[in-house]
């Protein structure tokens, strides 16, 4: 599988807390979106950014529902 050099980097999508979840839910769903209209084909996310809070809102509603189709 190939992908474009420049992906987005999720550790900000819950916005201003980092380790919290996102006061505005569809603002996070605007910015995935974003980023895939930019041509972004991935959505890099780390270990580091503890505990998981921007991997599970990635893998829950807002993933099928910004980048799906």
């Amino acid at each position: 599988m190939s992908v474009h050099r420049l992906g987005y980097g999720a550790m900000q999508i819950t916005g201003d807390g980092v380790w919290v979840d996102p006061t505005d839910r569809s603002e996070c769903i605007q910015v995935l979106r974003y980023a895939v209209d930019m041509g972004g084909d991935l959505v890099d996310t780390a270990d580091s950014y503890w505990p998981e809070v921007s991997e599970q809102i990635i893998s829950d509603q807002i993933i099928c529902e910004a980048l799906y189709p």
